[in-house]
């Protein structure tokens, strides 16, 4: 068993945020709230099967996210001795603030032109001051929000900050409770889903907690166990709403058991983290490229484009890729460093 990272998870984040990515691509020549017949008009059916609108891939690489956050911070932080307040949120704001801080200053620029030169919005349209400090303070989706702004993937991350917080007022106890406490939590929140229509919220700390345990089994190198899991939760399409929940975890322990079975080589390794660095930019940069595209074609007017073209969408993904990697090197990587050196461990 690794015991350092978990690279067969660095491979699945970049998947699940390629997954986002490619869901929103349709943002380019779909209205925000297109019905799902809708979706089907006027696009490449190659296109079509790779964007998976009928599926919803964007939910399920988000879902993805949120079960390898529970595996991670358990690999990270369980029985590791104690940890300080300010060691641990210090690391989250120095990993997730400084690239979502300059996104959202890129974002509201962008739109602010758009308004400016065209009296609307693109994408998202609740880009007043309100939202930008539910925003800037990472609450713009604990429900004060009247809907979807700026640089709106990032409710995601807003959504796992509360996780976070209540990872920590648990973690001795999650030390203690091998598997029941996590079970508890994922009951709970299972039971409060059925009273609530914004169901994303609560699958968070379902599949954050469920990612602990999993982290637990793959701990103790049970790799039947995963390869268990992994044919149940992917057989469990007849469960209702709750089977996209399943279905993430698991892809979760499949790609688990295959970090336990399989040894591969330093570079392949090498390739994997790599790939895994791209996960963060990609997921917070892809927003503010499109919104660029959008405003550049309505300034110079250059509607000849058609985004339902396969050969745009792969123009698109490689954009999107290639400046992750600039962003990750030369921003998201250095900022983070130098948050953690300004403020050391103790």
């Amino acid at each position: 068993m690794n015991n350092d990272k978990i690279y067969f998870l660095e491979i699945l984040r970049f998947f699940s945020s390629l997954m986002v990515v490619i869901w929103h691509y349709q943002h380019f020549f779909l209205p925000f709230n297109t019905n799902a017949q809708e979706k089907f008009l006027n696009i490449e059916s190659s296109l079509l099967i790779i964007m998976g609108l009928d599926i919803e891939i964007g939910t399920l690489g988000v879902y993805i996210f949120f079960g390898i956050s529970g595996v991670v911070f358990s690999a990270t932080y369980l029985n590791t001795g104690k940890i300080l307040l300010k060691d641990y949120f210090v690391k989250r704001f120095a990993r997730l603030y400084p690239l979502h801080f300059f996104t959202l200053i890129l974002v509201a620029f962008i739109q602010f032109l758009n308004f400016y030169q065209f009296n609307s919005y693109e994408i998202y349209f609740y880009n007043d001051l309100k939202h930008f400090f539910l925003n800037l303070f990472f609450i713009s989706h604990w429900g004060f929000e009247d809907g979807w702004s700026f640089n709106a993937p990032i409710w995601t991350v807003s959504l796992e900050i509360q996780v976070y917080i209540l990872f920590f007022l648990l973690i001795n106890f999650l030390n203690k409770s091998k598997y029941m406490l996590s079970f508890i939590i994922i009951i709970f929140f299972y039971v409060l889903r059925e009273f609530f229509f914004d169901t994303n919220k609560l699958n968070a700390f379902i599949l954050f907690f469920s990612g602990t345990i999993l982290y637990r089994i793959y701990q103790s190198e049970k790799n039947q166990i995963l390869l268990i899991l992994f044919v149940l939760f992917g057989s469990a399409n007849l469960i209702g709403n709750f089977k996209i929940i399943l279905f993430s975890l698991s892809i979760i322990s499949g790609f688990l058991y295959l970090d336990l079975i399989l040894n591969i080589n330093l570079k392949i390794k090498r390739f994997f983290e790599f790939l895994g660095n791209l996960t963060y930019a990609s997921y917070l940069i892809h927003t503010p490229i499109q919104l660029f595209i959008i405003y550049t074609i309505n300034n110079f007017n250059l509607r000849i484009i058609r985004f339902e073209n396969i050969s745009i969408f792969f123009c698109f993904i490689f954009i999107v890729y290639f400046f992750s990697y600039y962003v990750f090197k030369y921003f998201e990587k250095p900022a983070s460093t130098w948050i953690k050196k300004f403020y050391p461990r103790h």
